[in-house]
């Protein structure tokens, strides 16, 4: 085996090179914990169980109700079992079909809930608090006027009613987008409706609207959908194109579920149509990733204050502390040259934090998915790894530099410390200060891609020059791991 490669591994396999890791997969751990109980989520917001449907009231106080049950990625759960409950006593049960769908019939009582199990999960309803004459729409775990997103828990529903054309009509939708771009239609009427998938955006007031894709759909009353849709990258606004009319003289149909329950209301012959378009803010992330990543992102910030200072120690402890205690001269004793002892040195401890980065990112992902199903994309993984990496190398550069130019260890090791406090806490509220901070940040320190990735990550529209940040981050790392090695080339240590 050759010295330089079996000093490259020695090195790696160090036991405190090992403990890094360590440190770094506990802080992972540490880190999705902390998130997770900030984000303040409860469990309805990450079980793979969904409903959605209608309710309707005869005047003879009989109750219908229909639905859907479907889970996270858009799909029907067949079998479920429903549950109609009364004074906490099961007054009435069925499952759900092939499609997902379920219709259930009982007599009115002040304390109706509907029970959905299926696979050691449930949902509960409270019926009897949303009964009015008129049909009621549900579903499990509203949010009303969040984007809709490509997960669970957020339903849009183009209303029966509005109050300003009392009354008018309008087919009546229930909708959402769930994972991997899975659309879930639950129509109450038959209707046709078109679904404008857009790009909106204000220049000087003035709302662009770029039409990106239509989708035109064909549906049947209480005949769920599921199908998965193309959307469109640029997409931020879906628009439904609808009719309303003014009508003074409604016509009353039979329910489609009850044939006691008069619900369906039709315009007059007379009615004057208003065109109104829907429109509806729409995300490429999902709504648990919208809740944890700007949490995770700020923990990840908080952990860095203190992760680099173990890198800075292994740069100390892998070449500075050799030289400050003479252990280098043993080492040259075999047959390697001063040089490549610097370079196998330097490359092992850029691969123990290159993989400490990963790690720690890697498994708070991990934790995320076990807990919460929230599964990151691997290029999202990636990117975000960038954040602690650039920081450790550009200060494990740092400090290999101060080694190659002071002998004693101590003081390489506090002017590692010292440099990291100057760069990463007096120099931004010098910043503060001046009112540049975000040039101070952006540009300036180790690490300042870490900026243009937070606001990739969470969805925040940063202006920042993104060739400016990786010239930056890169420079830091280049510069001092250059002037390491013409040193340690020329000069007698």
């Amino acid at each position: 085996m050759r010295p330089s490669f079996y000093d490259f591994k020695k090195t790696s396999l160090r036991v405190f090179s090992i403990l890094i890791l360590i440190i770094f997969i506990l802080s992972g751990v540490g880190m999705a914990y902390q998130t997770i109980q900030v984000s303040q989520l409860v469990p309805s917001d990450y079980e793979n169980l969904n409903v959605m449907g209608y309710v309707y009231v005869s005047p003879n106080y009989k109750v219908s109700i229909c639905g859907i049950v479907f889970n996270n990625q858009g799909k029907p759960i067949p079998s479920a079992t429903i549950y109609i409950l009364s004074s906490g006593k099961v007054i009435a049960s069925t499952e759900t079909l092939t499609n997902g769908f379920f219709n259930i019939t009982v007599k009115y009582a002040h304390d109706l809930y509907l029970l959905v199990k299926y696979n050691g999960l449930e949902r509960s309803i409270n019926i009897s608090s949303i009964i009015s004459p008129i049909g009621i729409i549900f579903r499990y775990n509203q949010e009303e006027g969040g984007p809709i997103v490509n997960q669970t828990l957020v339903f849009y529903d183009i209303s029966l009613f509005r109050n300003d054309f009392d009354p008018s009509y309008l087919y009546n939708v229930e909708m959402v987008i769930m994972s991997n771009n899975n659309l879930v239609i639950f129509p109450h009427d038959n209707s046709n409706i078109t679904l404008e998938f857009v790009h909106s955006s204000y220049i000087l007031n003035y709302r662009i609207v770029t039409p990106l894709k239509s989708l035109n759909l064909s549906l049947r009353a209480l005949t769920p959908i599921y199908i998965t849709v193309n959307i469109p990258p640029m997409t931020n606004c879906i628009i439904v194109p609808v009719h309303i009319y003014y009508n003074l003289s409604p016509t009353i149909l039979p329910s489609p579920i009850h044939s006691n329950v008069n619900l369906t209301i039709l315009p007059s012959p007379n009615a004057l149509p208003r065109e109104f378009n829907f429109t509806i803010q729409y995300s490429n992330y999902t709504i648990i990733y919208s809740k944890i990543m700007p949490n995770f992102i700020t923990f990840l910030s908080i952990f860095m204050l203190f992760l680099p200072f173990v890198i800075i120690y292994l740069a100390y402890t892998s070449f500075a502390r050799l030289r400050s205690t003479g252990e280098l001269e043993f080492i040259l004793a075999r047959p390697i040259t001063k040089c490549k002892i610097f370079i196998s040195r330097f490359f092992a401890n850029v691969l123990i934090a290159t993989i400490s980065s990963f790690l720690l990112i890697t498994t708070t992902a991990m934790i995320f998915s076990i807990k919460i199903g929230l599964y990151l994309p691997i290029h999202v993984i990636l990117l975000i790894s960038l954040i602690p990496l650039s920081s450790l190398l550009s200060y494990l550069a740092i400090t290999y530099m101060y080694s190659t130019i002071i002998k004693s260890g101590a003081i390489v090791l506090g002017l590692g410390f010292f440099t990291y406090i100057i760069t990463q806490i007096v120099i931004p509220v010098i910043g503060i200060i001046t009112n540049t901070y975000n040039e101070i940040t952006n540009y300036l320190v180790p690490g300042s891609l870490q900026y243009y990735i937070q606001g990739w990550v969470t969805g925040d529209n940063v202006k920042v020059n993104v060739e400016l940040e990786i010239i930056s981050t890169i420079l830091w790392i280049i510069i001092p791991s250059i002037i390491s090695y013409v040193i340690v080339k020329k000069r007698d240590m």
